[in-house]
């Protein structure tokens, strides 16, 4: 009896390991696409837009005595100043302004659109990355540009980018301004 069990955990061992090496390359392959989600799809988080600045100024402390022949008085002053600044972004005509997800003109579900700019400062390329809020939605997600271009889309999460010219935002070939920006999410096509 003992010679069975070990007999069906060989076997069982080596249907295994055949059904595993039938579809290693597609496991790998699968790891290897996460990988590269996980690597250059995942955006930083976006710096746009005005940045707010405190600065704080500390004076000294200043001691003044004053001696009578009876009396002795002593002051002491100190104080705390704090200022607090804003300062803008300046957009130059080789700069653009930052983009805003719109959620106008739709009967889509809207989903999150992550920008990255290439600089906090003059702004002219956007990476932009639109996803799903959950993951077991499993929906297609979708970049449109002013309501009915759609520049991209994929399964789940989707990227594109545009660059700047002239002050205005331009994406796509032939070069489209972007007035509008959305990022949509749809059920697949059955």
């Amino acid at each position: 009896m003992p010679s069975t069990k070990i007999y069906n955990f060989k076997s069982l061992f080596r249907v295994t390991f055949k059904k595993f090496k039938k579809n290693s390359i597609a496991i790998i392959y699968i790891i290897f696409c996460y990988t590269q989600l996980i690597y250059t799809c995942v955006p930083s988080p976006g710096n746009g837009g005005p940045t707010n600045v405190t600065t704080t100024t500390t004076t000294t402390t200043t001691t003044t005595t004053t001696t009578t022949p009876s009396t002795s008085v002593s002051t002491t002053t100190e104080s705390t100043a704090t200022t607090s600044t804003l300062s803008t972004t300046t957009i130059s005509e080789d700069c653009c302004p930052a983009l805003n997800q719109s959620f106008q003109g739709t009967t889509f579900a809207d989903g999150n659109l992550t920008l990255t700019y290439d600089s906090d400062t003059c702004r002219t390329f956007v990476d932009m990355y639109c996803t799903q809020p959950l993951e077991e939605l499993s929906l297609y997600a979708a970049i449109v540009v002013n309501l009915e271009n759609f520049m991209n889309y994929n399964f789940m999460n989707v990227t594109w980018n545009a660059t700047c010219s002239n002050g205005v935002w331009l994406t796509g070939e032939p070069p489209l301004q972007i007035d509008v920006l959305q990022c949509l999410l749809t059920e697949p096509a059955t």
